[in-house]
């Protein structure tokens, strides 16, 4: 496990396939995530579980006191070379606004900066979700650029916003108790 402040990361389990379901299906989530995509099946979620499960590291966000689950957490190398990575959240409606996106995401950083030694991070971001733009600014995330026009929302085409960190940035930027977390001595 991996913990932060509030939550937990535990790695993504087979009993997770129905809590995903419901991300994915989740409507106003697709909407700040500038998804435009049909319903996804309980059949096709479990293909989509069985061929991506051994791909990336994707872990479920739960609240340290009640083990419930909050959310979800994914990272994929992008360049194994170079260390870059893609992360991306979700969380359920009822744990927005609390602090646990910010825990969830500083918790990571954390984690990939300095017990796996990632180098960059970078995720996107539809321009319309200022509460995610938000998140990552908070978190010490620079945005780089857009992708323009590139998603099809509400008949309108949005920018597709990219962030990114390095771990210098992080380094110099972020408090005690997230640099530490994984320094044992």
């Amino acid at each position: 496990m991996i913990r932060g402040k509030k939550i937990y990361l535990r790695s993504l389990e087979n009993s997770d396939i129905d809590f995903m379901l419901t991300l994915v299906n989740d409507q106003e989530l697709a909407y700040w995530e500038g998804r435009n995509e049909f319903l996804v099946s309980e059949e096709k979620q479990k293909k989509w579980f069985e061929s991506f499960k051994d791909t990336g590291h994707r872990f479920i966000v739960c609240d340290q006191e009640t083990n419930e689950r909050l959310g979800y957490f994914s990272f994929k190398f992008t360049n194994t070379i170079s260390n870059n990575g893609l992360v991306a959240i979700k969380l359920v409606q009822e744990s927005r606004g609390k602090k646990i996106g910010t825990d969830t995401l500083k918790t990571a950083m954390s984690f990939l900066f300095n017990k796996i030694n990632v180098r960059r991070l970078h995720t996107h971001i539809v321009d319309f979700n200022s509460a995610s733009q938000k998140l990552f600014e908070k978190c010490f995330w620079v945005q780089e650029g857009a992708e323009r026009k590139s998603i099809y929302m509400n008949n309108a085409y949005h920018d597709n916003v990219l962030y990114s960190i390095l771990k210098e940035e992080y380094v110099e930027k972020e408090e005690e108790y997230y640099l530490d977390l994984f320094k044992y001595s």
